[in-house]
């Protein structure tokens, strides 16, 4: 399906990701609502029964710049939405 260059490139993109892992969870916040952000992104989750810190999360990272690009739908009523933003 790949070629040996393809190959090297993806096996070297994995090690560039692992190498990279820690310094992200470092700023990563699993479960808040801001749950990461640095100077290219932001994840925001949407949580039933946290409307309105959700709004005001997102309205921050907008005045930051941010604008969103994506949402990933949460699973069931109690699932978690996540609103991916990209700075502009």
């Amino acid at each position: 399906m790949f070629g040996n260059k393809q190959q090297t490139q993806l096996a070297q993109e994995d090690k560039m990701i692992e190498s990279q892992v820690d310094l992200f969870k470092e700023t990563w916040n699993k479960g808040g609502i801001i749950e990461f952000k640095n100077e290219r992104m932001a994840i925001i989750n949407k949580t039933a029964g946290k409307t309105v810190q959700y709004i005001i999360a997102m309205d921050m990272v907008m005045a930051q710049g941010y604008k969103m690009e994506g949402v990933i739908p949460g699973m069931g009523n109690a699932g978690t939405t996540q609103v991916i933003f990209r700075k502009a």
